[in-house]
């Protein structure tokens, strides 16, 4: 399972249905200026929200009965940090290949729940992390958001 970089830490968005007028939208926009929008409404709700932190230590090999010890700790993000985390990612991804309508739709989805979007909380964090993992990370549960990293964000990344 790949780890969750800053990105997916910042676009956990709560559902929409889709964008409303005057809501920011990623169709017919260059990649520069998709990728501006998506980091200025994403990192204006981490500014809100901040974000949590999720680090296991990992157990020696051959100590099948090792449990790791895991840390959940908040903390607070600028939104100058966070644009300086997601943009050169965001401008990769967008800028790899055009959108496919879906995608766009997904998009725009995601950028329309921000401002409406709760923030993720501790106890749900350290549940997933007790529970191994399990499940939809809490700190992103809008499924359209999953699109920009799944499908757009890591197109670039060659399977690393």
């Amino acid at each position: 399972m790949k780890e969750l970089r800053p990105l997916g830490i910042v676009l956990w968005l709560s559902s929409a249905c889709g964008a409303a007028v005057g809501t920011p939208t990623v169709d017919n926009a260059t990649p520069q200026e998709a990728a501006q929008t998506v980091a200025d409404v994403s990192c204006e709700k981490a500014a809100e929200c901040g974000y949590i932190t999720a680090s296991c230590t990992a157990c020696p090999v051959g100590e099948p009965d090792c449990e790791p010890e895991c840390t959940v700790e908040p903390r607070s993000y600028s939104a100058a940090e966070c644009f300086e985390d997601i943009q050169e990612d965001l401008e990769r991804g967008f800028g790899c290949e055009a959108l496919t309508s879906d995608e766009i739709a997904l998009v725009d989805d995601c950028l329309a729940a921000a401002p409406d979007a709760s923030c993720p909380n501790v106890e749900d964090v350290e549940a997933w992390v007790d529970g191994g993992r399990q499940g939809r990370d809490p700190r992103k549960p809008l499924e359209a958001c999953d699109v920009l990293f799944d499908d757009i964000i890591y197109r670039c990344d060659d399977g690393e």
